[in-house]
């Protein structure tokens, strides 16, 4: 029986060992699906869970079986079945919740169809099929919420042409070429909305490891940069902070191991490897900074194991730049650190060190991160001053000591500036005042006489008139509440923490009474908690904050154009001065 996907010999790790951070990311096993399986597709649903959809057992049997992983309970549930069996397609996930399930093969040929399942009903429904019948091809979303389908192999050979899939019009349209034609690589997006194809094979060349980049707003694709070695049918999945997971695959034989592609740094890094060795694996993102991998074929046959990627403690910083400072005065400005692997982020006791050419400039106010443990997205905040010595740039470096690879450290600047001020002018003569005149002296006050008896009261006269209706009594404007609005875009905090505006009593303390809100991406709006302050002081401010929540939050951060925040807000004061926002906006970064 033809194989479906290739399988080629056993080599050490692509990414390399030699990185200057050693690294900490390990697997770990889960429960098993109840099918061996080899080029099933795989994707994340909103609830946190993944679907694993199709692939076969690697000798007869073509599976049209889905499975769907809950990481709550390690464990893997019966789906829906396809509308067609299918192996070597590919998946990603709609705005709207939605899976699109594009091509693959079956044991007699390749397939153009492609379905989708809509978790809401718990089933597939067929969609318009590609211009091109492909099995192998890189899939991925783009930020308006197509999807991408590029390369992959027919019966001609290996493909460089892409197709993209509209969700509003149900139908794919012809893309732009790839710059090498390639079966079997791997594609997962960017943060910045861009597409990573990671090896494949290419004629002529056989396994390959180099990269290409496509850019959905020029439309055209272009090098990467390529791993430290070849692999082709891998899996590959977005992490946070800006990372990609490259796992297993074939090369001169069946890989066990792993890398991760992190775009801040434009670098590969070898993780642990894997419990087993995996060709064709499913591979799909996890809530906390985790990854599944499943089935794939391993040397002793098609696997229906599973495991989890833990990755490594990853800070992520905000903060440190100062701007313009006079000198001879002082800025405080704070410094955030979040956590977003899946490991806790350990910091250590006591404050970090400041060190640099004008460390003396900057000065710790205070440090909420000292001996923090920092599960995934939980952060810390750390005070610091700035106090320019000298005009011009000063720079500085904050380093903490912590269980994350690498040096933890943030970068502090600042400018002092050399403003001068004019001399005071002289101050006029004061005038003389006149003399006050004297005063007379009192009379004595005469003795008070005695009251006379109360006479009787006499009959009520009869009711005048009721008179016209004084006008309204408004409260003084200096008791009305003000909302001020976040200047946008509105920084999400790592806990999904916004601050949306800010609510001041002028005069008398005030309190809201109304407070809504929700935010608004391309797949939709959804609402949000919101956290009103409690009573606020006359002359005092507080601040409206609404939570993103957790399974919404990558989204908001990678929602191209920016994701909208609307909210409403009455405030109302001590004199029932009030103030009403009932449509308000701010977009979130």
């Amino acid at each position: 029986m033809r194989r479906l996907v290739p399988t080629l010999l056993v080599i050490a790790g692509l990414f390399g060992l030699a990185q200057p951070a050693q690294a900490t990311s390990y697997f770990n096993a889960t429960g098993s699906m109840s099918a061996a399986r080899v080029g099933a597709a795989a994707a994340p649903l909103p609830n946190g869970r993944v679907l694993v959809a199709g692939g076969d057992d690697g000798l007869s049997s073509l599976w049209n079986s889905t499975e769907i992983y809950n990481p709550a309970l390690g464990t893997f549930g019966p789906g829906p079945p396809m509308i067609s069996g299918r192996s070597g397609a590919g998946a990603a996930p709609l705005k709207d919740g939605r899976i699109l399930i594009a091509g693959g093969g079956t044991f007699s040929g390749f397939l153009s169809s492609a379905e989708i399942y809509n978790p809401a009903t718990n089933a597939f429904t067929a969609t318009d099929s590609m211009d091109t019948v492909r099995t192998g091809a890189g899939v991925a979303p783009l930020p308006d919420g197509r999807v991408l389908v590029a390369g992959g192999r027919n019966f001609g050979g290996p493909l460089a042409s892409s197709e993209i899939y509209d969700p509003a019009t149900g139908l794919f349209s012809p893309g732009s070429s790839m710059g090498t034609a390639r079966e079997y690589a791997t594609a997962a997006p960017l943060p910045d909305g861009r597409v990573m194809f990671f090896g494949g094979q290419v004629p002529s060349s056989g396994v390959v490891a180099s990269t290409e980049i496509y850019d959905p707003v020029s439309g055209t694709f272009g090098p990467g940069p390529p791993m430290s070695s070849p692999r082709a049918v891998a899996g590959a999945t977005s992490l946070p902070g800006g990372r990609i997971l490259v796992a297993g695959g074939t090369s001169d034989g069946i890989l066990a191991s792993a890398g991760i592609y992190d775009s801040g740094t434009d670098s590969f890094t070898a993780t642990g490897p894997m419990t087993t060795e995996r060709s064709g694996p499913a591979v799909a993102p996890l809530p906390g900074g985790r990854a599944l991998v499943a089935g794939g074929r391993a040397v002793s046959g098609v696997r229906n194991s599973a495991e989890l990627l833990n990755t490594d403690p990853l800070p992520e910083k905000d903060g440190g730049s100062f701007g313009g400072v006079f000198l001879g005065q002082t800025k405080t400005a704070v410094i955030e650190i979040a956590n977003v692997g899946s490991q806790t982020l350990s910091i250590s006791g006591g404050d970090p060190n400041v060190s640099g050419p004008d460390a003396a400039d900057f000065e710790i106010e205070g440090n909420g991160c000292a001996g923090a443990n920092l599960s995934y997205s939980e952060s810390c905040e750390v005070t610091v001053s700035f106090t320019p010595g000298a005009a011009g740039p000063r720079t500085a470096t904050l380093d903490f000591l912590s269980n994350a690879p690498g040096d933890l450290d943030l970068d502090l600047m600042g400018t002092g500036l050399a403003g001068t001020t004019g001399p005071t002018g002289a101050t006029g003569e004061t005038g003389d005042s006149g003399p006050t005149g004297s005063t007379g002296d009192s009379g004595p006050t005469g003795p008070t006489g005695d009251s006379g008896p109360t006479g009787p009261t006499g009959p009520s006269g009869p009711t005048g008139d009721t008179g016209p209706k004084g006008p309204d009594r408004h409260s003084p404007a200096s008791t009305i509440p003000r909302i001020t609005k976040s200047k946008g875009p509105v920084r999400m905090k790592a806990d999904g923490r916004i601050v949306l505006a800010t609510v001041t009593c002028p005069r008398e303390a005030c309190r809201v009474t109304r407070f809504s809100a929700g935010i608004r991406t391309g797949s939709g709006s959804v609402k949000i908690k919101a956290i009103p302050p409690p009573a606020i002081a006359a002359g005092e401010s507080g601040p409206l904050i609404a939570r993103v929540p957790a399974g919404l939050r990558s989204t908001v951060r990678s929602a191209k154009p920016k994701a909208m925040a609307r909210f409403g807000v009455t405030a109302v004061s001590e004199s029932r001065g009030r103030v009403q926002r009932p449509a308000m906006k701010v977009r979130v970064r």
